[in-house]
């Protein structure tokens, strides 16, 4: 599982010559699809444009770098690239019952498939500091609004008793 932010600053490398293409700067993200559509880029060095690597085009998602067979992947989009992760960070998670569960700090991906499989939340810098940072799955039935995302109070399938439990992606 890697986080969004983990992903900003990956070089993106071109295989055919092994050469730095680009680097990304955000993730663009679809609320429908529950998975990441592409990655937002920049490319050159002085006068930087920005564009999209189609997830469908990268070749892998590695630690260090994102590899994809040639610098054609990359389209430049002078028209201005839509906003990014924007479609879930900031959002105030609740439950269906009613409780507050934090605000959507950043999310995780499954990296082989690119689906959105959890969220990172926050409560503010204190309570992060005191209870460090929760994680919780994106359930089938959340319902994603501009201002809120709505978990159920118990995720269907949860016969143990847990409230949320992060699915196993390696």
């Amino acid at each position: 599982m890697r986080t969004c932010k983990d992903l900003i600053g990956l070089p993106v490398i071109e295989l055919c010559t092994g050469h730095r293409i680009a680097e990304v700067s955000g993730v663009l993200c679809g609320v429908p699809e529950r998975s990441v559509l592409a990655l937002v880029v920049q490319t050159g060095k002085l006068f930087r444009k920005k564009g999209l690597v189609d997830w469908s085009d990268i070749y892998s998602l590695g630690v260090d770098a994102v590899t994809v067979q040639a610098s054609s992947m990359v389209r430049v989009d002078s028209k201005g690239i839509p906003p990014s992760t924007e479609t879930y960070l900031r959002k105030q998670v609740l439950t269906t019952g009613g409780q507050i569960l934090g605000r959507v700090e950043d999310i995780a991906i499954d990296p082989k498939t690119g689906r959105i499989v959890g969220c990172v939340l926050t409560d503010g810098w204190l309570g992060d500091l005191l209870n460090g940072r929760a994680i919780i799955p994106l359930v089938e039935n959340a319902i994603i609004s501009e201002e809120h995302m709505i978990v159920p109070d118990e995720p269907r399938g949860s016969e143990n008793g847990k409230k949320y439990e992060m699915p196993d992606v390696r």
